[in-house]
């Protein structure tokens, strides 16, 4: 064992092609970590050569206890639903005695009760019950990563708005604020959860990058890339939500059709406390986001 913080400095990875992993692995890796990188079969990914990759075999138990023996950590990217291959990792996780694990818990606020009741995040809420349950008792600690938004992400993918065809939707009038996180911002506050393992241990941890309104995304937007040519809506999230539910009862295998209304009810509606609060930027040392960021990934998405 290595002398980092607190005795955590193997850290093995899952997921870490994706579009938290990649930064995650980056922040890991120039903190200083040993990192693992879990890969599947015929990947074909590339890592950086500071990391060691393990294929393992995500349905098997004993191929992931064998490459999480000696970890001192598992941290997983992969997407949320695929809930039987966390489990999995948990249990192989457990077994080894791995000090932390951090689920592919990230987005949106469950710890609210009202978000813990959408279908949307059924998958998450499974992981977090598993996970409090199994590691009673054991060597093995938890920490869930909350960040809201992903602000990049948002953009990038045309959530948030549509930077190309200036497009953007003002939710229930367009002032209720969220809070939103750049993946570079969640990949550090990874890197301060292990950082700090005792502050951090068993718990929800909350990280914040800035806070927004779909009008003040609108003003940066403008300044950004003009402000003339915008297709306005206002839709109301309540009938959004009503919409998502209509094609999760008709059209279930159409997901996208259901989990983006239910996102943006969670996300944008005067209901529900999207603004977090006592956040653990200061703790984990993730610096704030700031507009000069967002108007850049603007620019950028409307150049695609």
């Amino acid at each position: 064992m290595s002398t980092m913080t607190n005795n955590i400095s193997k850290v093995a990875l899952a997921g870490a092609a994706g579009s938290i992993g990649a930064p995650v692995l980056e922040e890991l890796l120039a903190a200083g970590f040993e990192v693992t990188v879990l890969t599947r079969e015929g990947s074909s990914s590339t890592f950086p050569s500071a990391a060691k990759a393990v294929t393992v075999d995500y349905a098997s138990v004993e191929s992931l206890r064998k490459a999480l023996h000696g970890q001192d950590a598992l941290v997983s990217t992969i997407t949320t639903t695929g809930i039987e291959q966390q489990f999995k990792l948990f249990d192989a996780a457990l077994v080894e005695g791995v000090s932390r694990v951090i689920p592919s818990e990230f987005g949106s606020d469950t710890t609210q009760v009202d978000n813990r009741k959408l279908p949307v995040y059924g998958d998450k809420v499974k992981i977090q019950e598993y996970l409090q349950e199994k590691t009673q008792g054991t060597k093995t600690s938890y920490t869930f990563v909350i960040n809201n938004v992903f602000i990049d992400w948002g953009v990038q993918y045309n959530f948030l708005l549509n930077s190309k065809k200036k497009e953007i939707s003002l939710y229930d009038g367009g002032d209720v604020e969220y809070s939103a996180t750049s993946l570079r911002s969640v990949a550090k506050g990874v890197v301060g959860v292990l950082k700090h393992p005792e502050e951090t241990k068993n718990r929800f941890v909350k990280i914040d990058g800035i806070v927004l309104t779909q009008h003040k995304l609108f003003e940066i937007a403008k300044k950004a890339i003009g402000s003339d040519g915008w297709t306005v809506s206002e839709p109301n999230t309540s009938e959004v939500e009503a919409q998502g539910y209509e094609v999760l009862k008709c059209d279930p295998e159409n997901v996208m059709g259901w989990v983006v209304p239910l996102l943006v009810k969670a996300i944008f509606s005067a209901e529900r406390k999207s603004k977090l609060t006592d956040t653990d930027n200061d703790l984990l040392g993730v610096p704030k986001n700031t507009e000069e960021e967002i108007a850049t990934w603007i620019k950028e998405a409307a150049a695609k």
